[in-house]
């Protein structure tokens, strides 16, 4: 299981940004709270950074305590293209702070193009060092106000999302068919104050 809250304030053009994540069960998961800083620079360049702490835990040994950043820069090349990339963990920090294994680093590289003013394709491209690659292309459409449909199909998955918005809340339904395990249900729901 994957449970999150994610929370974004602006000021401006600046973000605050905060999440709190476990994945796994009460035996075994992994925890992770996150801060960070993100600006907008006149509407075509942004960059942001958090600061990420990491606990490990499984029932019968000790938790273990990590520590490291991401940082993220995007930018409009056009009035329809925009193009992103991340990496996570580029310090290297290890596992349990010294600890001897080093924690994945993973570069993302993407970008997201609207043909017409309410279909939205993206093409994302993902290495994890040690790992493979990930290769995600999503399409999402707004055929009514309050109804978002998108389809993401990647080398890991298959999925089909449904969202449906009221006035500042937007609530939604992802199924997900994971080509090594089963079908993955999610559920989410967003609230915007304008």
């Amino acid at each position: 299981m994957n449970a999150e809250i994610v929370g974004t304030y602006a000021i401006g053009k600046n973000y605050l940004m905060s999440s709190i994540n476990h994945y796994g069960y009460a035996d075994y998961g992994n925890f992770q709270l996150s801060v960070g800083y993100g600006r907008n620079f006149g509407g075509h360049f942004a960059m942001s950074g958090r600061i990420i702490y990491i606990m490990e835990h499984a029932r019968g040994y000790p938790a273990h305590h990590s520590l490291c950043a991401d940082f993220a820069l995007a930018g409009r090349i056009s009035p329809k293209l925009f193009l992103f990339a991340t990496a996570y963990n580029p310090f290297l920090m290890h596992y349990n702070m010294v600890g001897q294994e080093i924690i994945p680093l993973k570069f993302t590289i993407g970008c997201t193009y609207a043909p017409l003013p309410k279909l939205l394709m993206s093409a994302i491209m993902a290495k994890k060092l040690p790992g493979g690659w990930e290769v995600l292309g999503r399409v999402m459409t707004q055929p009514m106000t309050s109804l978002l449909l998108a389809a993401d199909c990647s080398n890991h998955y298959l999925g089909l999302w449904i969202a449906l918005t009221y006035k500042n809340f937007l609530f939604s339904v992802k199924a997900a068919w994971y080509y090594r395990i089963s079908v993955s249900p999610e559920i989410g729901g967003w609230y915007f104050k304008r």
